[in-house]
């Protein structure tokens, strides 16, 4: 996670995406003129499960160690305007974490959103 400024966690690759919501997010932060590294969790399970404490499913997307969310997530933040924000600002950030943990709070068990790698 550190060695990328944005990371998207995905099942294929911007190229040739394996399922609908990888295609969907790549398509969003391609339209938002977003610069992203990303890594096919298919090919390596172990990380796939290991990123399932933070999130548990794909794509997620991370921008200097701090969870944005998946798909849903992350349109949102692009059709608010607050994607360019929320990955260039640290404060903007936070924020988009905070309101994504927010929402999930009652969703399930508590997910983190800030890596410790």
């Amino acid at each position: 996670l550190a060695a990328s400024v944005v990371l998207l966690f995905m099942k294929g690759s911007p190229d040739h995406p394996k399922c609908g919501f990888s295609r969907s997010i790549v398509e969003v932060l391609r339209s938002s003129g977003v610069a992203f590294d990303y890594i096919d969790v298919l090919e390596q399970p172990e990380l796939r499960e290991a990123m399932k404490r933070y999130w548990p499913t794909f794509p997620q997307l991370w921008s200097e160690g701090v969870l944005l969310g998946g798909l849903e997530d992350v349109r949102g933040l692009a059709q608010q305007g607050e994607l360019l924000d929320a990955l260039r600002s640290s404060t903007a950030r936070e924020r988009a974490s905070l309101t994504l943990l927010a929402r999930r709070a009652g969703s399930g068990p508590h997910l983190s959103t800030t890596a410790t790698s």
